[in-house]
């Protein structure tokens, strides 16, 4: 599945529409449980004779597949923020209770980052008509040249240079990386 922003640790990640998901290979890691389990879970909530919405069914569960170590497929499930407490519900115990409450935690976060992104994706249509404005023979190279000089004054260095600093692959947002504050500027 394409995604907007990578998995975090978690396995919590916005898709491209900017909706937060988690991977149901991490629930069931997290939560102790085989994955087979968690999908047996799923497939139940799943069933028409579950009682939701087909609505509900359809906008909260994406079936994806996953090649394992051996390069097989395999069926993995992405879900809504609605879509895990749904699953999870019925989880029980000290240990889900704990994890459940760290979920939450890390869709909230995810969340609140997806609203920064895209606060800063509309404010770089504002940046290249301003760029055009100024400078109506610019080429192509100078909105990066632009973007390179944001980039320095916010964090001290280019993305390029914050890519290698940091360990990131060469076509990996620096912008899920950064703090709050570091977004807003």
């Amino acid at each position: 599945m394409k995604t907007l922003l990578p998995m975090d640790k978690y396995g919590v990640f916005a898709d491209t529409c900017g909706i937060a998901r988690v991977d149901s290979r991490f629930v069931a890691e997290l939560f102790g449980k085989e994955h087979l389990d968690v999908l047996r879970d799923i497939q139940a909530i799943l069933s028409p004779e579950s009682g939701l919405s087909e609505n509900f069914r359809q906008f909260h569960y994406k079936v994806s597949t996953h090649f394992d170590n051996q390069n097989q497929p395999t069926p993995r499930i992405m879900m809504t923020r609605d879509g895990f407490t749904m699953l999870v519900m019925g989880y029980t115990g000290k240990k889900a209770k704990h994890t459940k409450e760290l979920y939450n935690r890390q869709f909230r976060k995810m969340e609140q980052f997806i609203s920064t992104v895209n606060r800063a994706r509309a404010q770089f249509p504002k940046l290249t008509k301003q760029i055009r404005l100024l400078y109506p023979d610019a080429k192509a190279d100078f909105y990066s040249n632009e973007c390179d000089m944001i980039h320095r004054i916010v964090l001290g260095m280019t993305a390029e240079q914050y890519h290698s600093l940091h360990g990131l692959e060469e076509d990996e947002s620096i912008y899920t990386h950064l703090r709050r504050g570091q977004m807003a500027m």
